[in-house]
């Protein structure tokens, strides 16, 4: 799909920042041999933003590419950080936000622990049903109070009646976020007290931090506040608060149905995001190299390794060793990934365990650090710990 307006505002005052051609469509698939995972599928990712509502969009996304299925792997929950982030977010959800005796839709359920964090108290009285084509368990769960449909959530289910409609991670893989909204919307119309939450990583953090291993083509939609405001309005919802959430690199959106229904034209503040994607495409290839030749330079006295096969990870080993020159491997704690291949560049994934004596380990999250460090530490192993926002700050 190459689109020219903007499919949130519709506005046609759009510009390409950036170009990537010819990289994987896939991060969370691991493959079971190099040949495989550097054959990849590929596509070009080509971000265009807003200058009227700041949103930003890969035009080039080709949406009749299959990406999900059983394959995609995006489980987190192997981490205690991030599953402490979770309950966090369930209990601020539950205990300040009154999700309580509702009928919950969980729009993108993954492997369906967070609604399971949601309704593991019998005492809250909440029931839910779980939406996503790579999920991989049982159908129900929590005593039945729990439904797991592998599918993708659209019109045929908009008879589902629902309190909560819960979205977390899933609008920044659409290409069409006002047609998902929208069908979010239509399917709470006899619910004019439900709420939607909708979390999704805030594009101005990616910019103002030059994390370019967060582009990536899984993510062919990018939100500030700004946008996401004007998107949940235009789709006939009103945003109540906006959360800064995982340190700020996330945003949670409460928003509530409005009574005049979708399509109404709103116009939004662009929150800088066009300055920001200008100022950040001039340097980017200045980012790339330098972490390109300090790592390789590195690999010279000491095994280089990145901690973390997700999104970040893939997309970093495929712009910064795409031949799997210097990098030896990737870490993570998934233990279905590990011994398999990441896509596009084909670094083999291996488990902490398997780590050297010593070397170089770059992590691709700082939210991560302390609990890198305290596993790391519990080995004896003398391994030297970085934080991939180090390596950007030497290279910018």
């Amino acid at each position: 799909m190459n689109h020219q307006n903007c499919p949130v505002c519709r506005s046609q005052d759009t510009f390409v920042f950036l170009k990537r051609d010819r990289i994987p469509i896939v991060q969370n698939v691991i493959f079971p041999d190099r040949g495989s995972a550097v054959s990849v599928p590929r596509g070009d990712l080509h971000l265009s933003c807003c200058r009227s509502c700041g949103f930003i969009f890969n035009r080039a996304f080709d949406k009749k590419q299959t990406i999900y299925g059983n394959a995609y792997d995006n489980r987190q929950h192997f981490s205690e950080y991030f599953t402490d982030y979770m309950k966090e977010i369930s209990e601020c959800l539950i205990h300040k936000k009154g999700v309580i005796h509702s009928r919950i839709v969980e729009v993108g359920c993954g492997d369906g622990t967070f609604l399971r964090l949601l309704l593991s108290d019998e005492q809250n009285g909440n029931t839910g049903i779980g939406f996503d084509p790579s999920y991989r368990g049982p159908e129900s769960d929590c005593g039945g109070r729990a439904r797991f449909v592998v599918d993708y959530y659209d019109q045929r289910y908009a008879g589902h009646g629902a309190d909560v409609v819960i979205s977390r991670h899933v609008i920044e893989h659409i290409i069409d976020p006002m047609d998902f909204l929208m069908n979010i919307r239509s399917s709470l119309d006899k619910q004019g007290d439900a709420t939607i939450f909708l979390e999704t990583p805030d594009v101005r953090w990616i910019l103002e931090n030059n994390t370019f291993w967060d582009f990536c083509y899984e993510h062919c939609s990018y939100f500030s506040p700004g946008s996401l405001s004007a998107a949940l309005r235009i789709a006939g919802f009103e945003p109540v608060e906006l959360i800064a959430t995982f340190r700020g690199q996330y945003m949670l959106s409460v928003a509530k149905p409005t009574g005049d229904g979708f399509g109404a034209q709103v116009w939004s503040e662009p929150d800088e995001v066009p300055e920001l994607a200008e100022e950040y495409a001039r340097h980017e290839q200045d980012f790339v190299q330098k972490s390109r030749s300090l790592l390789r330079n590195a690999s010279r006295t000491s095994t280089v390794s990145l901690w973390g096969a997700g999104a970040k990870g893939v997309m970093y080993a495929n712009m910064i060793d795409p031949d799997a020159e210097f990098i030896s491997s990737i870490v993570d704690v998934n233990p279905d990934k590990q011994g398999g291949f990441i896509p596009g560049s084909g670094h083999m994934v291996i488990s902490p365990d398997q780590l050297a004596q010593n070397g170089l380990i770059i992590i691709m999250n700082e939210n991560y650090i302390e609990e890198i460090k305290m596993r790391i530490s519990s080995t004896g192993k003398a391994i030297r710990l970085c934080s991939v926002h180090d390596i950007g700050r030497q290279s910018s």
